[in-house]
């Protein structure tokens, strides 16, 4: 949160953490996302990322469209808030 209990914004797009969506591949990006208020999606690459609550996981990123990033903004507990 910003000071006064905004949302944090992306300097750039002007949206709430929580209206985004982060593709990660690592455990600790995938940490630092959810710290930041983003919906996660996980595409693991050389290390492993565990499986928890508000996190989406695709094995590849031919995957994902925009169908699968919508529902990771429909997930419950998707933000680190």
């Amino acid at each position: 949160m910003q000071s006064g209990g905004d949302p944090v914004r992306g300097p750039r797009l002007g949206v709430p953490a929580s209206a985004c969506v982060a593709v990660e591949d690592s455990p600790d990006g995938t940490a630092s996302a959810h710290a930041a208020g983003c919906a996660v999606l996980v595409v693991p690459s050389l290390l492993p990322v565990d499986p928890a609550r508000g996190r989406a996981s695709a094995r590849s990123l031919e995957e994902v469209d925009l169908g699968v990033l919508s529902d990771c903004l429909r997930r419950p507990e998707a933000s680190g808030s």
